[in-house]
This record gives C-alpha cells, sequence and structure tokens, in this order.
C-alpha cells in the first residue's frame, strides 16, 4: 500500500511539473504580429483572406478567427466577421472599386491591411473549351474570368461565386446545374456562364455523340526536322474516332485537346486556343506531341525527332 501511495504521489508531482514548465512556456512566447494574405489581391469573383500570427519562438498559427475583421468600403466588399465566414468577401459593386480589407488582434492591438481591388471581368471563358462528349454522361466545367488592371492581364475562376450562374440553350440536348454538364441527346448546344454582377458572359459549343470515344490519331504520326534558325514549324490536328460495336465515326479534334510536349526543351507545341496544335522545334533529340481529351483523358501521340541541319 505505501509503494502504491508513494506512485501517486510521483505522478501528481511529475504532472504538476508538466503543467508548471508548460506554463512557463507559455508565458516566455508571445505573439509578435500577424499578417494577410493574400497582399493586395486584384479580383473579379470572392476569395478567402487568412490572417496569421507569428510568436516570439518563431512559430506560426492561423489566427483568422481571433482577429476583427473589418473593410474600409463595404459599398466595395464586406469581409465576413461572424464563426464559419472569418475573412470571406463578398463583393457588393457592380464595377470597379478598391476596399482596404484589415484584421486587427484585440489583445495586443496588433493589425495587418490589404487592398483589394474588385474588377469588371472582360471576357468568361468555359473549360474545357469546345468539349465533346457522349450521350448519357456528365464532366464538370469551370467558367475562367480574364480582367486587366493597370496594365496587367490576370485570370481567376468564377465556380465559388455566388453571382454566377448556368444554363444551356437547348436544356433537351444538355442541361447543366452548377457547372455539371449532363448531354442528353446527339447533337450541338451551347453552354453558357454568366456573372450577374457585371453582366458578363462566356458561351462554350458542346457537340454530343451518340458513341463514346475509343481513340485519337495525332496527324502527322511523325515530323522529322532539323534545328535551324529560325526555328523550323509544323502544325498536328487531332482525330478522334467515335464507336461502339455497331456504328464507328470519326471526328477532328484538333481544338477539343489539349496539347503538350514530354520534352520541351526539344519541341513546343500550343495549346493556346488560336494556335492549338502548332509545334516548333527548339533543340536537337525527340519528344512526342501528345492531344488529350480533358473529358475521356484518352491520348494520342505522334514521335518528333530534330536532327542537326544538314
Amino acid at each position: 500500500m505505501k509503494g502504491f501511495k508513494r506512485g501517486i504521489v510521483m505522478v501528481v508531482a511529475l504532472g504538476m511539473a508538466a503543467l508548471s514548465f508548460m506554463g512557463c512556456s507559455s508565458n516566455s512566447t508571445k505573439l509578435e504580429s500577424i499578417k494577410v494574405t493574400p497582399v493586395d489581391p486584384v479580383i473579379a469573383s470572392e476569395i478567402h483572406f487568412t490572417a496569421t500570427g507569428t510568436f516570439s519562438d518563431g512559430m506560426v498559427l492561423n489566427y483568422s478567427s481571433e482577429v476583427i475583421w473589418s473593410s474600409s468600403s463595404p459599398s466595395i466588399a464586406t469581409v465576413g466577421t461572424t464563426v464559419g465566414t472569418t475573412g470571406y468577401i463578398t463583393i457588393v459593386t457592380a464595377g470597379t472599386g478598391t476596399t482596404i480589407i484589415t484584421a486587427r488582434e484585440p489583445y495586443n492591438n496588433f493589425t495587418s491591411s490589404s487592398l483589394l481591388t474588385v474588377v469588371t471581368p472582360t471576357i468568361i471563358t468555359i473549360t474545357p473549351e469546345n468539349p465533346v462528349m457522349t450521350k448519357g454522361t456528365s464532366h464538370p466545367f469551370d467558367a475562367i474570368a480574364t480582367y486587366v488592371w493597370s496594365g496587367t492581364t490576370y485570370t481567376q475562376s468564377l465556380m465559388s461565386s455566388p453571382s454566377l450562374t448556368w444554363h444551356s440553350s437547348d436544356t433537351s440536348i444538355a442541361t447543366v446545374l452548377r457547372g455539371i454538364v449532363s448531354a442528353v441527346t446527339t447533337t450541338n448546344v451551347n453552354i453558357i456562364a454568366t456573372d450577374l454582377r457585371s453582366g458578363v458572359s462566356g458561351t462554350m459549343p458542346l457537340t454530343v455523340m451518340s458513341s463514346p470515344l475509343k481513340s485519337i490519331a495525332v496527324n502527322p504520326s511523325s515530323w522529322d526536322t532539323v534545328y535551324s534558325t529560325p526555328t523550323t514549324s509544323q502544325w498536328f490536328t487531332a482525330i478522334g474516332t467515335f464507336g461502339d460495336l455497331t456504328t464507328s465515326e470519326t471526328m477532328t479534334l484538333t481544338l477539343s485537346v489539349n496539347w503538350t510536349s514530354s520534352a520541351t526543351g526539344t519541341v513546343l507545341v500550343s495549346n493556346a486556343t488560336s494556335s492549338k496544335g502548332y509545334a516548333t522545334a527548339e533543340n536537337i533529340g525527340t519528344a512526342h506531341i501528345i492531344a488529350t481529351d480533358p473529358i475521356t483523358s484518352i491520348t494520342g501521340s505522334a514521335l518528333v525527332t530534330v536532327n542537326t541541319q544538314t
């Protein structure tokens, strides 16, 4: 029994010592500053600000729920202050404006601010571009806002924006709900995304096929060229084969696929809308030009060989 009591005393003593150490550690570690990120963002849609606290021992913690948030111009944008909304921005203005988002730590009165610039998108692009889907399938789409501020071009997804709406030009062909497109029947249709705050819309043509995509052929299937100045170039096209047990048909997918190179130091290929499939030889070596369908991830490729100039 004496041994048992001695053991209890030992445990209690160790526990008190640990608590004493923790208290000393807590008292010796102090909050030194807070910082709001992102810093001075330019946006076309809602974002989330974060406040981090830096302590004297170098530790950094998320302090978003411990600070008091405010917006200098709530007519431009407001910032969430309640549990679950802290740091979240709601855009109020229909046009362009600026406001200062500030986080204040109330016990030490540390503050940090970020200049928020709200702009109107110039265009909205729906991705994937020029998609081809199979009847009876569904796929998520995104709406990307492009906008310019002080000579710099920015892009931002609008998927989290409460002002983004989707619709189909013919719901008997395809329907869309929160960016999820469902192909109903075979033909062509337009998918439209609209930012209600600015009134800017984007439209993407969708082709619905009766049979699934089976393969992609890249033409030409090979390209032998020389490394020279100016660089040599070649246009590639992508041909998709669709079919099932009873049907087979082909369709050009050059503008629908994503183009990549297996070795960008040897050959580059453009994935830009205006120049998809345009390849340029960059150095001696071999590479594959790859075309990938964004809906099914089916790929096709062509071999490129870049030789020394003869």
